[in-house]
């Protein structure tokens, strides 16, 4: 006897999976339009190196920031010029002042 679920993986080549997981991952893609997503801009390091970059977190004093070609860099907070520092600091404390959750 053949069930629906058999059919689906026969047939689409991916199994049906229980509802509880689709809830969670529905609930967790959804959380992430909530996200702060930061616009590229240009980095400049205390020596005057630039990148364009977009912001994607700070964790303590490091930052990541992440390249139009999806590359990623952590890298200390410090290395940064003093505006760019002043931006990382001021762009978290919009986030979290306008947090949904």
């Amino acid at each position: 006897m053949f069930s629906l679920a058999f059919f689906i993986n026969a047939r689409l080549g991916f199994p049906l999976r229980r509802p509880s997981s689709s809830i969670f991952l529905s609930l967790f893609f959804g959380l992430q339009c909530f996200s702060a997503e930061f616009p590229f801009r240009t980095w400049t390091s205390n020596n005057g190196v630039e990148i364009q970059a977009r912001l994607i977190s700070m964790s303590e004093e490091k930052i990541t920031i992440e390249r139009s070609d999806s590359r990623q860099f952590l890298f200390p907070l410090s290395i940064l010029s003093n505006q760019d520092q002043d931006y990382v600091q001021n762009a978290f404390e919009d986030v979290e002042g306008h947090s949904v959750l």
